[in-house]
């Protein structure tokens, strides 16, 4: 009898303790929220212990918010588990000619949607005709940009967008990620005839034809390849420095190599249906425009982020990679200056996501806070804001004061 009364008491204190934690770490967020001087904003919370699944903290965490760039992080997500962590694009240049001194035909120059190719790796690239000894070709180079679909741009971008290089057209050539001194190349076309003449000509093959737009048929033989890095490094950068470039060439990706239909179209139902797939029916995925967030009509909730974070955790072969992918507290990429003091230094991974606009500025933070010593758990987090009138800085405040109150209750 009094083992059982000794249980139950045990019970009792620790479903106490338990309410107390999460009471304090409730009121704590609870007064950050109310503190908030604008009333305006629209702010969502979620937070989750991913190693038991207990839900620390939520406000307004099922609706939906504009992500910024932590529309990112599903973009990954996708491209690692149906592309996978060693993917490479290539650029390859073939024909159905011999291969001679005088090459008699056409020359293919077929692009990948690689967002990493420079002009440097094209002349590289078209170095490797000369070591096959061609010097001359008697027939045109065409370049195959069919890889990915129109529009270059994602819908719901605004005009500011399409003057700034991170909003590049997201076209099958990408080269400098379509940046130029003089700002965004918008007709990417033209530019890569522009690159390919120039490398042809350091190359010193003469090219008695033109540079034409076109599609490498099906027989020709490949005489020339460029490989990108994988897609595990190439997800490290654009997680890290959120890059748009990359984000959208690799939606495009996902989208090709899924269904055969490189556009955003394709690649928000193919990364709607891999997501599904591997999360579950119970999973709600997002309403995605694009895949770097610059969409004003993107919607995600802070509960997807945290089940998107959740699952990639619970994935052996990906969670690392996915984890080290993202930018961290005070060490590197959008978070070097945040989140940096002794003890969160190094223990937040997470994407940011910002923008500001006059009709209303975005500001979300979502990942995880793994705290070190293996008596702690795993956090996983999204905080959102919406409606910010003015810079976004009181927003970001509110997030790593969150984070900071999660640690605290945490390590008390």
């Amino acid at each position: 009898m009094q083992r059982v009364f000794l249980k139950l008491l045990i019970a009792t204190v620790l479903a106490f303790l338990s309410f107390s934690v999460f009471a304090d770490l409730s009121s704590s967020i609870n007064a950050l929220i109310a503190n908030n001087e604008d009333k305006n904003e629209k702010i969502g919370i979620y937070v989750q212990n991913l190693d038991t699944g207990d839900v620390l903290y939520e406000y307004h965490s099922s609706e939906p918010f504009i992500p910024a760039s932590t529309t990112k992080v599903f973009t990954a997500a996708a491209a690692y588990l149906y592309l996978g962590p060693s993917y490479r694009y290539t650029t390859a240049i073939s024909t159905n000619a011999v291969i001679a001194q005088t090459l008699k035909g056409n020359v293919y120059l077929q692009f990948s949607g690689d967002p990493t190719l420079t002009n440097i790796d094209l002349d590289i690239l078209i170095r490797q005709m000369r070591l096959r000894g061609i010097r001359r070709i008697d027939g045109n180079v065409v370049i195959d940009q069919s890889i990915f679909n129109g529009p270059y741009y994602g819908e719901g971008w605004t005009p500011d967008d399409l003057e700034n290089c991170y909003g590049a057209p997201i076209a099958g050539a990408i080269i400098n990620s379509n940046c130029g001194r003089e700002g965004v190349i918008k007709y990417p076309n033209l530019f890569a005839q522009a690159v390919v003449r120039r490398a042809l000509r350091i190359a010193g093959i003469h090219l008695t034809g033109k540079i034409i737009e076109g599609q490498a048929p099906a027989n020709t033989t490949v005489i020339a390849t460029h490989n990108s890095a994988s897609l595990e490094n190439i997800l490290g950068h654009m997680l890290k420095y959120s890059d748009d470039v990359y984000a959208n060439a690799i939606f495009k990706t996902i989208g090709k190599n899924f269904a055969n239909n490189g556009s955003y179209v394709g690649g928000a139902a193919a990364t709607d249906s891999i997501l599904t797939s591997h999360l579950g029916n119970g999973f709600n995925p997002p309403k995605l425009q694009d895949g770097s967030g610059l969409s004003t009509l993107n919607q995600i909730s802070p509960q997807q982020l945290v089940a998107l974070y959740n699952y990639m955790y619970h994935q052996p072969d990906l969670a690392d990679r996915f984890r080290q992918s993202l930018a961290i507290s005070g060490e590197g990429g959008t978070l070097i200056d945040r989140l940096n003091d002794r003890t969160l230094a190094g223990n937040v991974y997470a994407k940011t996501g910002t923008f500001e606009h006059d009709d209303g500025g975005v500001s979300s933070l979502a990942g995880y806070l793994i705290l070190p010593g293996k008596q702690y758990p795993v956090i996983g987090f999204a905080i959102m804001t919406n409606n910010i009138s003015g810079d976004t800085s009181r927003a970001e405040y509110l997030q790593d004061e969150v984070v900071k109150a999660i640690a605290r209750d945490e390590l008390n």
